[in-house]
């Protein structure tokens, strides 16, 4: 509760603008809402009402990330909904990983873990790390670190980058949300 700085439970059988889903990802933007995802819809809550979103294209959303007025949804098809001004926008990233020249397979058990923090690029590895390089969503490479050949943990501060970065540690390919 933002009036009373108090938490509480709030969903669809205490507030019935809630639709009855699992919400899981969530993102505050630069005018206070707090944003939430489910696999079908975008939910905004702006300390007293909530309301939903949603478009044809959504399904089985990801990552959420806010960007100013402009809301970002990463899919699990590798397509980046761009919410902004009640209207939504399908963005395409297929073409962005088949431009790096990587073929994409997705593991059974990823050997690389990646994740974002305080603008901060953290990898994990299970095997040494003998080379990264990482593009912007357009398939552009903004970054190529050269970490030391038995590293299996390495942390490199970002340029300011707003977006989905896809991070190629060895030859395996992740996509973060900055």
């Amino acid at each position: 509760n933002q009036e009373t700085s108090l938490d509480s439970l709030i969903n669809h059988t205490t507030h019935s603008d809630i639709p009855n889903e699992h919400f899981y990802v969530n993102a505050k933007d630069n005018k206070g809402n707090i944003w939430f995802s489910s696999s079908t819809k975008l939910l905004k809550y702006n300390g007293v009402k909530f309301s939903t979103y949603t478009s044809s294209e959504y399904n089985e959303a990801r990552a959420i990330l806010c960007d100013g007025d402009i809301v970002w949804v990463l899919l699990k098809n590798d397509k980046l909904l761009k919410y902004q001004s009640r209207k939504s926008k399908v963005i395409d990233l297929t073409p962005a990983i088949t431009n790096t020249g990587i073929d994409e397979s997705i593991a059974d058990t990823p050997k690389v873990k990646a994740f974002i923090s305080n603008g901060v690029l953290y990898i994990e590895s299970e095997e040494d790390i003998t080379s990264i390089n990482i593009y912007d969503s357009m398939g552009r490479e903004v970054l190529t670190p050269n970490p030391s050949p038995v590293e299996r943990g390495v942390e490199i501060t970002l340029p300011n980058i707003k977006g989905v970065l896809l991070v190629k540690v060895n030859n395996e390919i992740l996509k973060v949300i900055k």
